[in-house]
């Protein structure tokens, strides 16, 4: 019984052949197709991400005051933003001064009842209750604020 024979190779061809051209040419083809999918992965699922960021919204509520601003403003992306004093508030102090608490907001351009009831308000300046939504960003194309109005009421003063 020969002991070298055991650490012989059982295909010689395979320890001496060369990598060759065609083999490259499958591992390129391989590494491509799986950056592809890599790729194509991540655009789907930053998609994905960007959908929700801009139709979710992390939060509902409603504040009750006096607007006194509505503008439209932007160069290229024309945006309703708004401010409301939410009310006078007394301090500590000796001299008893009012402060107030100034809220800022933005509409959607197709809101238009909501921004003709917010112009109807701003000129009578009474005060109303607006309803919102706050969203997860500010995207530049939406609004200076995360908060967006979706609906108005008058409320008595």
């Amino acid at each position: 019984m020969n002991l070298l024979a055991r650490f012989e190779p059982l295909d010689a061809t395979f320890v001496t052949k060369p990598q060759t051209k065609t083999y490259c040419m499958e591992t390129w083809k391989r590494i491509w197709k799986t950056f592809k999918a890599t790729l194509l992965t991540v655009a789907v699922i930053g998609v994905l991400v960007v959908i929700f960021l801009y139709f979710a919204s992390y939060s509902e509520g409603r504040r009750a005051g006096v607007v006194y601003k509505l503008s439209q403003k932007g160069f290229v992306f024309k945006t309703y933003e708004g401010e409301m004093n939410t009310g006078n508030y007394v301090t500590d102090s000796p001299n008893e001064n009012l402060s107030t608490k100034i809220w800022n907001f933005s509409v959607d351009a197709d809101q238009t009842e909501v921004i003709s009831q917010l112009e109807s308000s701003v000129l009578k300046g009474s005060r109303v209750k607006l309803f919102y939504k706050e969203r997860y960003l500010k995207l530049p194309w939406r609004g200076d604020t995360k908060y967006f109005i979706f609906k108005v009421e008058s409320t008595p003063n």
